[in-house]
């Protein structure tokens, strides 16, 4: 399996809705986040990090600044380790263990958040910031 590194110049301000439970939780969030937005032309992420000792996921949307009522999220910007997922959906079973292989990587930072990157409909860029 091929690692890319990728690096967003910026960091990306995004609106989000919290997973209320890890995973089970991501798709409703996703299905929310997308209800309350209009998506045309914004980009889809996924963040997952520990925070005070536990799996946090936050479904994320590009901000445009017409949603002041939404939580915000601010992608780090930098580089990243990133796997490239085509047909993400047929492997979604599979996702933790593809980070996981990310976060064993010797250039990976320690306690890196683990970012989904919708390229696509059909592509996902799995991501963990490079140390």
């Amino acid at each position: 399996m091929d690692i890319i590194k990728h690096t967003f110049e910026a960091d990306i301000p995004t609106v989000f809705v919290p997973a209320a439970s890890f995973p089970d939780g991501i798709k409703p969030a996703f299905n929310e986040l997308c209800g309350k937005l209009k998506m045309q032309g914004r980009t889809l992420y996924g963040v997952t990090e520990r925070v005070n000792g536990k799996w946090v996921y936050r479904a994320c949307a590009s901000d445009r600044g017409d949603t002041p009522d939404m939580p915000h999220y601010s992608i780090p910007a930098g580089t990243y380790l990133a796997y490239v997922l085509p047909d993400w959906e047929q492997h979604l079973p599979m996702i933790g263990q593809y980070f996981e292989w990310l976060l064993d990587h010797k250039d990976a930072k320690k306690d890196t958040i683990a970012l989904e990157y919708y390229k696509t409909m059909d592509e996902v860029w799995l991501m963990v910031q490079h140390k």
